[in-house]
């Protein structure tokens, strides 16, 4: 089984705004593009995605799509969920792969998995590290499920799943719990890159 993939980038300005006290937007902005590029990186190497889309209104992480050879879908939206909705709308219907773009240990096998999950369930959710909310989710086809995406996600996602039938298994794992929201978070990210290197 392949999937398409969705990958949801707000605005540059606008993203990591609880770092906003301890960084500057241009560290800000490079912070989001390595992640997202680590993101598209992994999916690429996976072999299991087919299309690849950032649904995104910044033009430099549209650019940042073509570096990769993938395709963005422009967010004329106000809201994530309302983007995202429109970005399925427009493709192909297929099983469908929506993760967040600043999971910057998410890996190949974590990729692989939820796809391998997919032939078992309608939908594979991957849970936040609190396990509230939702990192990724796959689905059998686009808009098995509305967006629910915000806070206390994956009991809504699960809720909804539960009540329309679906068969769903949530996937946890550290790597692809792992988001970078606070400065304890980067100090552990950036803890996490010095063991490797």
């Amino acid at each position: 089984m392949k999937v398409n993939v969705l990958i949801p980038v707000k605005l540059l300005a606008n993203a990591k705004s609880r770092l906003s006290k301890q960084l500057s937007i241009e560290q800000r902005e490079a912070l989001v593009l390595s992640m997202v590029s680590h993101v598209i990186a992994t999916l690429i190497h996976s072999k299991v995605c087919d299309d690849i889309y950032l649904v995104s209104k910044d033009k430099k992480v549209a650019s940042l799509a073509k570096e990769f050879g993938v395709k963005t879908l422009f967010d004329k939206t106000t809201t994530h969920n309302k983007a995202l909705t429109e970005a399925s709308l427009l493709v192909e219907s297929k099983p469908l792969l929506v993760i967040s773009s600043d999971l910057p240990l998410v890996t190949t096998q974590n990729v692989q998995d939820m796809v391998t999950l997919l032939g078992k369930y309608d939908i594979v959710f991957a849970s936040s590290k609190e396990q509230t909310g939702t990192n990724a989710i796959a689905m059998k086809k686009p808009l098995l499920l509305p967006y629910l995406f915000g806070r206390n996600s994956l009991k809504k996602f699960e809720k909804c799943a539960k009540n329309n039938n679906l068969s769903y298994y949530v996937y946890v794992n550290n790597t692809t719990a792992f988001d970078i929201d606070t400065m304890d978070d980067l100090a552990l990210f950036s803890k996490s890159q010095n063991v490797h290197t």
